[in-house]
């Protein structure tokens, strides 16, 4: 059985600005800067996981242009699958945090490596920065 989960980079077309999360100290990777995302219900679609997540995590589910899968992470036991979507919205919000975050950020990409990424965020930004460099121009 194949856990499957889903996560969005946020990025505001009139600023050019990425949103990030910084974890809750108390969780896994605490203290680290991450997507907003989660585990996927049955039934669901990468969308629909994504559009749940953001209402549960920042109480918005903001309208977007556009969502797109820019990386797929398959553990090497084949158990966990991660997609990362990138999601292009129109203006900045201020998300409403739940418990599972304790701050966001709103950050210009050549300000990434600045933040203390979660790992698994870190690897896909780094792996998927052309693609996603790409598919903002589009």
């Amino acid at each position: 059985m194949v856990m499957t989960a889903a996560g969005t980079l946020i990025y505001s077309k009139s600023t050019g600005r990425f949103l990030f999360g910084l974890r809750n100290p108390k969780s896994t990777y605490g203290g680290r800067w991450d997507l907003f995302g989660g585990k996927m219900e049955e039934g669901e679609n990468t969308e629909q996981c994504i559009r749940r997540e953001l209402f549960e995590e920042i109480s918005v589910i903001s309208k977007f242009i556009s969502l797109m899968p820019v990386d797929v992470y398959i553990s090497k036991d084949s158990k966990f699958k991660y997609i990362t979507c990138l999601m292009v919205v129109e203006t900045e919000f201020t998300p409403i945090l739940n418990n599972e975050h304790v701050g966001f950020a709103w950050v210009d990409k050549e300000n990434w490596s600045s933040l203390l990424l979660h790992p698994g965020t870190f690897k896909t930004l780094k792996s998927s920065s052309k693609l996603i460099n790409k598919l903002l121009m589009i």
